[in-house]
């Protein structure tokens, strides 16, 4: 009788680790070592697509299987564990990486690609307000001096940020963008949203029209600005 056919052990083994070594090439490209918890939902719709991808997938071909695991290092890519959302900026830069050299403009997962990286500039964004919201609050002229040049940091970072071209590049000067607003709360004992104080002049935004702007096309707000010098001026011509 003869022996039933399929892999054997030393098959199985280098499996392991290709597997091994696709999964240290993701970690490489996510930059540092995660760490345990999670923040926001941006790559979930990313992540059900990947899923529902792989398991659709075959494994009769050659093709079919090396498409899996490239799947599946995808899939453990977006799942690493994280707790800032400096650390969703790492993970979210290395499942670019990975998209980049295995899916290059795949026709579902761009665009989610694309909408997971806006809803996280979206939430650096708040973040940043957030912190900048403290300025005038804190009671101690040199906290206030400190607060304010972290925030001149800050807002440069951001500034590169939108000025990034690729969705690969913005997410690396976010994720230094908010771990700088992380270290200044730290530095500066600041939890949450400042304590209610006098109210807030009403607030407005207006579409920026200057193509030479790093806001081009947006809307932009003095809320953006607190913390910094900013001028504004309303023209009129008949």
């Amino acid at each position: 009788m003869s022996a039933p056919s399929g892999p054997g052990p030393l098959d199985s083994s280098r499996r392991m680790r290709l597997r091994s070594f696709l999964l240290a090439v993701a970690a490489l490209f996510a930059g540092a070592p995660p760490s345990d918890g999670a923040t926001t939902g941006a790559l979930d719709p990313l992540a059900a697509a990947v899923s529902a991808r792989h398991d659709a997938t075959g494994a009769d071909t050659r093709a079919d299987r090396l498409r899996r695991r490239r799947l599946a290092v995808l899939a453990d890519q977006i799942a690493l564990p994280r707790e800032t959302l400096a650390d969703d900026m790492r993970v979210t830069r290395g499942v670019g990486f990975l998209l980049r050299r295995w899916f290059h403009r795949d026709a579902e997962f761009a665009p989610l690609y694309v909408e997971a990286v806006g809803a996280l500039t979206t939430t650096a964004d708040d973040e940043r307000r957030r912190l900048a919201a403290w300025t005038g609050r804190l009671g101690d002229p040199a906290r206030e001096e400190s607060l304010a040049a972290r925030l001149r940091g800050v807002s440069g970072v951001f500034v590169r940020a939108n000025r990034s071209r690729g969705l690969v590049s913005r997410l690396w000067h976010l994720r230094i963008g908010c771990a700088r607003v992380e270290d200044a709360r730290k530095e500066l004992s600041l939890s949450g949203d400042p304590p209610p104080g006098e109210p807030a002049m009403p607030d407005f935004a207006l579409a920026d029209v200057n193509p030479n702007s790093s806001s081009f096309q947006r809307n932009v707000s003095p809320r953006d600005f607190l913390g910094m010098a900013s001028a504004w001026y309303f023209g009129h011509a008949t």
